[in-house]
């Protein structure tokens, strides 16, 4: 028989059941306010990595959208949907084969203004105008002789040194410059045959001042060769030119560039028509009519002779040319008068 307990030992046993229980709530009250901090603190960290996660994902994703657009990568995809998949933390992504071009963009604005280039090349020159209307004023004349004057009766039409295929070149004898419708070519002296000799050369030449000379043979080989000489004047019997005797003439070869044609007018000091310039005007001359024969030539009106050249040394001789009327008709033409002559261009 189990003896019955006594007031004292139930009331022991109640009142150690009720401290167990108060330990037991003391104890889970102490898990929970363990266990929940850190619950949330973890939570919180997790939430903190997928948002950085995100982050890191979007950069990724706009990074490669940029070179797709600038043409420095081929165009990829993601594995996963567009935005909506940026909620989880994992993504993929694969290579895949090249898109189609896409369509063009706008025009850019325009830029600023560029700084001015260098000039270019100059261009081909023109083509020459027409000659104007010119009247020749023989008024103011220089008539001195051997003065070496510019006022030499020539026309004044303006001229410009320009270089260029067209034109023509005449000589002008008896002068070393050429008049303002012309440019200089080279300046020298006349020289021709010997008077007395029936051989070389008939026609006078206009010598350079210096000559260039190519493999010359030295020594006299003179019965093997033609001969060339200085030419003088020989006007001791007409008044107006008595002082260029014995001088040896200079001459100018003068280039037209806007007139093609020369012409050289004997028995008259001026041109056909208006249409012609008159380049320069004076006197016929050539040899003397008992000496070996020679072309005549137009000698200007105001000649220049070279320095230091006065002794009688002969050689190539000009003398004035006079007509004799029979064969010319008398009256246009008169016995003893000097001829004139012009030079003329068109």
């Amino acid at each position: 028989m189990i003896p019955e307990e006594s007031a004292v030992q139930k009331g022991y046993n109640i009142t150690s059941l009720g401290r167990f229980a108060i330990a037991f709530i003391i104890l889970c009250q102490i898990v929970c306010l363990v266990t929940i901090p850190w619950l949330i603190y973890s939570a919180v960290e997790q939430q903190n990595e997928i948002t950085t996660l995100k982050v890191i994902i979007k950069e990724l994703t706009l990074k490669v959208h940029d070179r797709q657009e600038n043409g420095h990568l081929v165009k990829r995809r993601q594995t996963t949907a567009t935005d909506n998949s940026l909620d989880t933390p994992h993504v993929s992504i694969i290579q895949g084969p090249p898109g189609p071009a896409g369509p063009p963009g706008r025009d850019g604005r325009d830029g600023l203004p560029g700084q001015p280039g260098e000039n270019g090349t100059p261009g081909i020159p023109g083509t020459p105008g027409m000659n104007g209307n010119y009247v020749h004023d023989d008024s103011n004349e220089d008539d001195d002789v051997g003065n070496g004057n510019d006022d030499d009766g020539s026309s004044n039409i303006p001229h410009d040194n320009v270089n260029g295929t067209a034109g023509s070149v005449y000589v002008r004898w008896g002068r070393k410059d050429c008049p303002d419708s012309a440019e200089l070519v080279y300046k020298g002296f006349v020289g021709g045959g010997h008077f007395q000799h029936s051989g070389s050369g008939a026609n006078y030449q206009c010598l350079p001042e210096t000559p260039i000379y190519d493999e010359p043979v030295s020594g006299d080989q003179g019965s093997g060769r033609g001969l060339l000489y200085g030419a003088e004047y020989s006007t001791g019997h007409f008044p107006q030119w008595s002082s260029l005797n014995d001088h040896t003439p200079v001459c100018a070869v003068c280039r037209v560039r806007t007139r093609g044609s020369v012409l050289m007018v004997p028995a008259r000091n001026d041109c056909p028509s208006d249409e012609w310039t008159r380049e320069y005007y004076g006197y016929l001359m050539s040899e003397h009519y008992t000496h070996s024969s020679s072309e005549f030539i137009c000698v200007d009106r105001n000649p220049q002779t070279l320095p230091g050249s006065s002794a009688d040394l002969n050689g190539a001789v000009l003398y004035l040319v006079e007509g004799r009327c029979g064969s010319m008709p008398c009256g246009p033409y008169q016995n003893y008068y000097e001829l004139t002559c012009a030079v003329c261009t068109i």
